[in-house]
């Protein structure tokens, strides 16, 4: 498949890796605060389906979202490998249940990719996508992930 010139726009970033389900997702490493072991989760009456609930990470009230809820997949059983991903946005502050990180990795991300479009996969919470050896890692937009939990910006910094 021949590109054109320009057609779309790649960058090198430093990504964390973690793999939900069976499939390969990263997130810039500056929207990455810290990467922990699931504490308690308290559950929260009347949440969307996709926040698990809050937990108290050194007295920060923080909610944690499933992303495999929101990304249609499958998160494994809690096997030693789940994490969660303090991950940061502006002024808001979540967690992202995952199943496993496998680290920090530098990626070409080739952003409005040719070949999600041509595709025609729904891209509502991937900004781009990177090919690590012979894998595909899909970029969450946390931005747009977070607009539709309408989180909203929290009132006391942690």
């Amino acid at each position: 498949m021949n590109q054109e010139p320009g057609s779309y726009t790649s960058e090198r970033r430093q990504v964390v890796h973690f793999i939900i389900g069976s499939d390969n997702y990263g997130l810039e490493v500056e929207k990455v605060q810290e990467i922990i072991r699931p504490l308690p989760v308290t559950r929260v009456p009347f949440a969307p389906a996709f926040i698990e609930g809050v937990i108290n990470l050194r007295g920060c009230i923080i909610p944690v979202i499933k992303l495999d809820d929101l990304l249609g997949k499958q998160l494994s059983e809690n096997d030693g490998y789940t994490r969660v991903v303090i991950a940061h946005f502006q002024e808001i502050t979540v967690g992202l249940k995952v199943d496993s990180v496998k680290g920090v990795v530098y990626l070409d991300i080739d952003f409005a990719d040719p070949i999600l479009k041509q595709a025609q996969i729904k891209t509502r919470y991937i900004s781009g996508i990177g090919k690590l050896n012979d894998q595909l890692i899909l970029l969450l937009d946390l931005a747009s992930l977070l607009d539709d939990a309408k989180l909203n910006k929290q009132e006391e910094k942690c």
